[in-house]
């Protein structure tokens, strides 16, 4: 486990995260956009829940975006 002082460096400087860009999410709720904290460094953020497509349709939708 990451100690207090770790976790305040990704706060204070997110260059200096020690996830380096690879969070592990631990997803809280349900729902269209549920919120995550990382289980390392717990940074936040939420999701967008894709509904009625599949991976391979969403990730097309994006590309075009």
């Amino acid at each position: 486990m990451v100690s207090p002082q770790e976790r305040a460096k990704c706060h204070l400087s997110p260059p200096d995260c020690i996830c380096i860009n690879a969070h592990h999410w631990r997803i809280y709720g349900q729902g269209a956009n549920p919120l995550a904290y990382c289980i390392h460094c717990g940074k936040g953020r939420r999701f967008e829940a894709v509904f009625g497509a599949t991976l391979f349709d969403y990730g097309e939708q994006k590309a075009h975006a």
